[in-house]
């Protein structure tokens, strides 16, 4: 196998949506030109070994740098020419060049990627460097949403700004111990309950293209599930793509998770989406059987793990 086809091999794996295309060449081959384009634009670091066959392309988070109050980075793609124990030696050298970059900003930091499970040298190679495991995570998909359907429809309605107080309660208090921040012990649980709190505000304020909440009564919605459409891309030029992010149910509001899915899906059929993927955690047993139960399928499977410095 040429280094080009290596590396092709490799970026069709960290392709977020690689399980949608019948052309995994294509997309790995547009998916490293857009991460070259960034790198030229300032947006993307890269750190490469001596002899440029390992290298790792990184970006600092700004938003979730300023709310935490510490430099924040996520790792978009590592990649290298080595394989097999080779691999995994050059995966780590590289990793712990990273940081050394991101301690040499801050005392405190955060590094974080996800990596797919069949990426088998770098899961090693990020082991081996050190980083820890803090989750788990399934993407599943229906790429026929044009024909989705479901035997009931549920009153739903856009949140709206008088909403915020009772959606950020309900994204507090609807703890999941098995997500990226409130499984790691970087983030104390109020620091992570706040996130999910300040992420649903801000969704309702533009940040999402869409959140539904119940409207079958008067009372607070205590029910939210946020979505965005995918910007198009050569990859999957001609599909509309929809992605659902955030969802969480109170007490008051029990069975509405499996309603919210279906008329967000719905909604988002009535906008001529072709393709909607979301993701949750390999734990969250419910949810994947609701979501199989609505005819969507499993896509990928990845580990999210992470580099840090002190606690927050």
């Amino acid at each position: 196998m040429s280094i080009d086809s290596q590396l092709l091999a490799q970026a069709a794996l960290f392709h977020p949506m690689s399980f949608l295309t019948r052309a995994p060449e294509v997309a790995a081959e547009q998916f490293l030109q857009k991460l070259e384009a960034e790198v030229s634009g300032g947006a993307l670091r890269v750190i490469a070994t001596a002899d440029e066959g390992s290298r790792v392309y990184y970006r600092r988070l700004a938003w979730d740098s300023d709310h935490f109050g510490v430099p924040m980075y996520r790792v978009d793609f590592f990649s290298s020419k080595l394989e097999g124990e080779g691999a995994v030696r050059a995966y780590r050298e590289l990793l712990e060049m990273l940081k050394t970059v991101v301690a040499a900003e801050s005392e405190r930091f955060y590094v974080f990627a996800e990596v797919p499970s069949d990426a088998i040298f770098p899961l090693q190679g990020a082991c081996a460097a050190g980083w820890r495991l803090v989750e788990s995570r399934l993407t599943y998909y229906h790429d026929r949403l044009q024909q989705f359907d479901y035997a009931q429809r549920f009153k739903v309605r856009q949140a709206v700004v008088e909403d915020i107080p009772n959606l950020r309660e309900v994204a507090a208090v609807s703890r999941n111990a098995f997500d990226r921040f409130h499984s790691d012990y970087f983030f104390s649980a109020p620091t992570a309950d706040a996130y999910l709190s300040t992420f649903v505000e801000n969704s309702v304020k533009g940040f999402a293209d869409v959140v539904l909440v119940p409207a079958v009564d008067d009372r607070p919605p205590n029910a939210f599930l946020t979505g965005n459409y995918v910007p198009e891309s050569t990859e999957f030029a001609g599909k509309k793509i929809a992605r659902m992010i955030l969802s969480a149910v109170g007490e008051q509001r029990r069975g509405w998770y499996v309603k919210l899915i279906a008329e967000l899906s719905q909604h988002f059929k009535a906008q001529g989406v072709d393709i909607c993927h979301m993701t949750t955690q390999s734990t969250n047993r419910a949810v994947i059987r609701t979501w199989e139960k609505l005819g969507y399928s499993f896509g990928r499977c990845a580990h999210v793990l992470v580099l840090t410095q002190g606690t927050i």
